[in-house]
């Protein structure tokens, strides 16, 4: 019921909003900390760094090395 509000209200599915805030996360921490890929999998609760690989070449098009290389910003 909750999930037919949210789709009604956003035109998106609970999950799509959830995926686009996490990858919103993930670029940032890619982008701007020095952490390095699996503590960055850590702190997103992804059982392991091949995991979060994949869900992040799945959302980006690239793997969080090559996001990280393409992408990364000095503060």
């Amino acid at each position: 019921y909750i999930s037919g509000i949210i789709k009604e209200a956003t035109g998106k599915t609970p999950l799509q909003i959830i995926n686009e805030h996490a990858i919103k996360e993930i670029k940032h921490e890619l982008q701007r900390t020095d952490k390095s890929i699996k503590e960055i999998a850590i702190d997103f609760d992804f059982p392991n760094t091949s995991f979060f690989a994949q869900y992040v070449k799945k959302h980006l098009g690239m793997t969080p090395t090559e996001y990280r290389s393409n992408n990364q910003t000095t503060n």
